[in-house]
């Protein structure tokens, strides 16, 4: 049996590990980094959009990971036509989950920024 963080762990170290071009690394590697203290300072919707439009692999890790956790109602849950994660998360009515998805954002974002630590040591982030 699997705990918790190790989930989080397997699932960031596999998103890192499966970028392969190097300026996409760059891009990543410096996201991953900041994710964080970004969730912590501005909240987790203004850092989904953020990371949406600056990096799609990293918006496509976290939101990944939280879509799969489940935490939404089942109302936010449930995608409409072409809608995003992040439309799904701003069409939630109820503040208890959005506070679960930001713990589990900080929780699954440390992880990711130390599998960018080990794995991509040697990629210099972009400024």
């Amino acid at each position: 049996m699997r705990t918790q963080d190790q989930e989080r762990a397997q699932h960031a170290y596999t998103q890192v590990q499966n970028i392969t071009d190097e300026r996409q690394k760059a891009k990543f590697k410096t996201l991953a980094l900041k994710f964080p203290a970004m969730v912590q300072q501005c909240g987790l919707l203004q850092t989904l959009a953020f990371c949406e439009q600056k990096n799609i692999e990293v918006y496509n890790a976290i939101t990944g990971w939280l879509a799969q956790q489940q935490i939404l109602t089942p109302q936010a849950q449930n995608q409409q036509g072409n809608e995003t994660f992040f439309q799904r998360v701003c069409r939630e009515e109820q503040l208890g989950p959005y506070r679960l998805l930001s713990r589990e954002a900080l929780a699954y974002g440390t992880w990711l920024k130390r599998a960018v630590e080990v794995l991509l040591k040697d990629v210099r982030a972009e400024d």
